[in-house]
């Protein structure tokens, strides 16, 4: 029985995902929640190992249908010993990207078939949905710029171009309408502070806080 709430944050690159997990796990925390906060690929040992070789390198380096199974095999890792044991007992999860990014980079902007790739999904995460996706939305001319200014190693998704990551925006607004129960689409203009409030705001509009939370 899961108890937790499992919380996904997607959006293409340089959106800020990684703030704001920061910010609404710190908001959590002084609600007395219990928080986890994952990554994907990663988050596990495991998992560790294999991100450091879908992110660096060539674009080139992985076919679509290779990054898939790598992806999942790392989700999959992740899922069985962090995630599932943390919902089960009654902790927030909080993870940077999950299922959908796999929707939106290797089957819509890589050009995998859906039919093929749903079934390696659903294997990975034993059906596991996040109550909520925050799809977090800025222009991909900003976009572009955060991610000029951020720099590391990790750039291999960045480096394959405009046009593939355009197609992965449209897959995440796609999903966004495919889905709107869970995926909803929330602005990241504005400060740190004025995006954390709308993914708050949505959080308690959801009946996902308790009293002592919508408080915070």
């Amino acid at each position: 029985m899961m108890t937790g709430k499992f919380i996904t944050f997607e959006g293409g690159d340089g959106v800020g995902k990684s703030t704001q997990i920061q910010e609404i796990e710190r908001r959590l925390k002084s609600a007395g929640l219990p928080v986890v906060r994952v990554r994907e690929p990663g988050s596990t040992p495991s998992a560790e190992r294999i991100r450091s070789l879908i992110l660096q390198g060539q674009p080139e380096d992985w076919l679509p249908m290779s990054e898939l199974l790598l992806m999942n095999a790392a989700r999959h890792d992740l899922v069985e010993r962090v995630i599932r044991p943390a919902l089960e007992a009654g902790t927030w999860v909080l993870a940077d990207r999950f299922a959908d990014s796999s929707r939106a980079y290797q089957i819509a902007a890589g050009g995998l078939s859906p039919e093929v790739c749903e079934p390696v999904i659903q294997a990975a995460t034993g059906g596991l949905e996040p109550d909520v996706t925050v799809l977090l939305q800025i222009p991909m001319e900003q976009a572009f710029e955060r991610i000029e200014a951020q720099g590391g190693d990790e750039r291999r998704f960045e480096s394959k171009g405009s046009t593939f990551q355009r197609r992965a925006l449209s897959a995440f607004y796609a999903l966004a309408e495919q889905f709107p129960e869970r995926v909803v689409p929330v602005s990241a203009l504005g400060s740190v502070d004025d995006v954390t409030h709308r993914i708050w705001t949505l959080f308690e509009e959801r009946g996902l806080l308790s009293d002592e939370a919508r408080a915070e």
